[in-house]
């Protein structure tokens, strides 16, 4: 009898510890909860049973922590975990003493940690294995594993408020990868509420990838940390890219963010390559919200070591329509965005600068577009980009039939003072650079490029510009931009680099550098009348040729004389004769003020080469008695001299600016009559100045002294 009794309590003991440990059909639907009591590796009580017996449970179990004492509590595994099979519920932050962020800038406390420096080789931390689907791992920190932190092979999983890489305390602690999606479709990495924020730092690969050769898709990355401490402001970098997404479509990183820096946009940024990965076959996947190269409240570098977002599928978006939508990429080692795809669109972005577009943190280039790629947009009407404080704003190295429009390059988020690319605003280059469109021919496709280049050429690359065209890059159409008070030439067609004015030739015959070295036309005369502007000159060039003539106003000329264009006037077509010559007449409304200059540029409708800027020509005001003096300008031996400055300046010091054309001819229109002129000529000869007075037309031929 004694014996019985023994049995009997024995029995009622070890029931009473299970339910301690435990608790089945917590829920009418046959639901557990499970709690971990220990840090113990296993046996009751321990997370791996937890894991063992809600995988035996159908249904979405939760599984709790309740071990006492003073954490942070730590469960160091000598072998890997069960992978979870069924639905499961795993909090961390049910254990007494913890905390999710509260708020945008708000740090988490996390007691749970998972510790893999034991489990073995290629060891993962969490496994939701097939079967699992619709679990969340939730307020834990996991670290140390071989493998990856966190390994999803199924779909409709979340994993919000955990640190992934870093302990307790933040310091890096990293994993193989913070969190692989190797298979399964539509799983949520963070969430919209600060509280649903991870950390991912400080792993030895990457923080996320996401690999579709298991088919997986349509997955959501929003309002994480990745690559920096759980306050935002110092890099804990992950070994490779932050983010990386290979062979896998519809995926969504970040969101529409009413506050940059917030949820739903993630801060990417420390990491030791790329922010962002796009490659292989990705199609369709959007990057829209987040800060990618600075710290969480954007307002200085944490650099991604390489490119801030690198791709090479086609058809993604970055950015968006609106300014909820804008990535704020800036700070990074290489590129804000290099581009090695096609057709990917990028919209409505801050490159280069803080979150409020007024200040310089720069990537080397903003935007880079190579590997032959094509059909990307960048920018377009009412969704231009920022894109300034960088090295170069925008590079095309072997890219074809890429659109550039609407963009703001060089200047600050209002477009009124200067944020200068300290290099240039554009540069396109290469043979196979062909076909790209920068600007447009309707309102708003024009693009801003003023102030660049900062005058030091240090560092030393192609040289300054606002678009230089160079080593073989042809048939790029430049239409309808504001540019100006850029160090260099605004469009600057080169050899090697930008190398100043390219004189026109005769019949326009060279060819192969930078838009086969289109000439320019030669703006003759300028003259304001009530309310239009007559513009008149000649353009030498292929014969039997159309041609776009677009004309530009700008306040004054630049020092090299052949002008920028900082305001699109108006444009008419020109049809070259079989000798190669075109005239150029036109009228422009409203009219441009007098004491302003005009400049024009050419664009070849059958190759799209469009030229540098023109000579500058002041716009004057009609005479009362107008009367022409021209001349030819020659060298000693009568040999012609083309493209010769010739200056024209009354009693008053009022001058007025042509240069000779192809043949040395100079043309004055509409000179008042009855003054005495200065005629001078400038070039790499020596010319004596003239003095001429004026009452009827009059032929005044310039002869260079040596």
């Amino acid at each position: 009898m004694k014996r019985k009794w023994i049995v009997f309590i024995w029995l009622t003991l070890l029931l009473a510890n299970s339910f301690a440990q435990r608790t089945f059909r917590f829920k009418s639907d046959d639901l557990a909860t499970y709690t971990v009591t220990t840090t113990a590796d296993s046996g009751p009580g321990s997370l791996r049973q937890a894991i063992i017996d809600a995988n035996s449970n159908s249904g979405t179990d939760t599984i709790q922590f309740n071990i006492s004492g003073s954490g942070p509590f730590v469960i160091n595994l000598s072998q890997p975990l069960p992978d979870i099979t069924d639905p499961v519920i795993i909090d961390g932050y049910t254990q007494s003493g913890t905390s999710p962020a509260s708020a945008c800038g708000g740090i988490a406390t996390i007691q749970i940690v998972l510790n893999g420096s034991g489990a073995g080789s290629s060891a993962s931390g969490i496994v939701l294995a097939p079967g699992s689907g619709g679990s969340t791992i939730r307020g834990l920190s996991i670290i140390n594993f071989s493998g990856s932190g966190v390994e999803i092979l199924s779909s409709n999983n979340n994993i919000v408020g955990n640190f992934i890489g870093i302990n307790a305390s933040g310091a890096a602690a990293g994993n193989g990868t913070g969190i692989l999606i190797s298979s399964g479709n539509a799983n949520t990495i963070g969430g919209n509420s600060p509280a649903d924020r991870n950390v991912i730092s400080g792993n030895q690969v990457y923080g996320i990838r996401i690999s579709g050769f298991g088919g997986t898709s349509n997955n959501v990355i929003i309002g994480n940390y990745i690559g920096t401490n759980p306050a935002g402001n110092a890099a804990v970098a992950n070994g490779m890219d932050g983010i990386s997404i290979i062979n896998s479509s519809g995926n969504s990183i970040g969101g529409s963010a009413t506050t940059l820096g917030c949820a739903p946009g993630n801060l990417i940024s420390g990491n030791l390559r790329d922010g962002i990965d796009i490659l292989g076959t990705s199609s369709n996947n959007t990057v829209q919200g987040n800060l990618v190269g600075l710290n969480s409240n954007g307002s200085a570098a944490i650099p991604n070591g390489s490119e801030g977002i690198y791709v090479t599928g086609s058809n993604n978006l970055i950015g968006g329509n609106n300014a909820n939508l804008r990535n704020v990429i800036s700070g990074n080692g290489g590129s804000g965005i290099t581009l090695s795809g096609d057709s990917n669109q990028v919209k409505n972005n801050f490159i280069g600068t803080d979150i409020n577009g007024t200040t310089a943190i720069g990537n080397k280039n903003g935007v880079r577009i190579d590997n032959n790629s094509t059909g990307n947009t960048i920018g377009g009407v009412g969704v231009g980009n920022l894109i300034s404080g960088n090295e170069v704003g925008v590079e095309i190295e072997e890219g074809a039939n890429n659109v550039i429009q609407g963009n703001l390059i060089g200047t600050t988020a209002n477009g009124m003072a200067a944020l200068s690319n300290t290099e240039a605003g554009i540069y396109i280059h290469q043979a196979t650079s062909t076909g790209n469109l920068i600007g447009g021919t309707l309102n708003g496709e024009g693009n801003v490029i003023m102030f660049n280049g900062d005058g030091t050429l240090n560092p030393v690359r192609f040289g300054e510009g606002g678009i230089v065209v160079f080593a073989g890059a042809t048939g790029n159409r430049i239409l309808g931009n504001s540019i100006d008070l850029n160090a260099g030439l605004g469009i600057d067609l080169g050899a090697l680099n930008a190398d100043g004015v390219t004189a026109n030739d005769p019949l326009d015959s060279d060819s192969g550098n930078g838009n086969n070295y289109q000439n320019f036309p030669v703006i003759v005369s300028a003259t304001t009348s009530g309310s239009t502007t007559m513009v008149s000159g000649t353009l030498s060039s292929t014969p039997n040729r159309t041609f776009r003539v677009e004309f530009f106003s700008v306040p004054a000329a630049d020092s090299s004389g052949n002008g920028e264009g900082r305001t699109f006037r108006a444009a008419v077509n020109v049809t070259t004769n079989a000798s190669g010559v075109g005239t150029i007449n036109a009228t422009i409304a409203p009219a441009i003020p007098v004491g302003q200059f005009v400049t024009a540029t050419a664009t070849d409708n059958t190759t799209n080469d469009t030229s540098e800027f023109s000579a500058a020509v002041q716009v004057q005001a009609p005479t009362a008695a107008g009367v022409t003096v021209s001349g030819r300008v020659t060298n000693v031996y009568g040999r012609a001299l083309p493209n010769v400055r010739v200056i024209l300046t009354d009693q008053n010091g009022l001058s007025r600016v042509t240069v000779t054309n192809s043949f040395g001819y100079y043309y004055f229109r509409d000179v008042e009559a009855g003054q005495t002129y200065v005629i001078e000529a400038r070039g790499r000869y020596r010319f004596r100045p003239l003095v001429v007075d004026v009452n009827e037309d009059v032929t005044v031929d310039i002869i260079a002294e040596y």
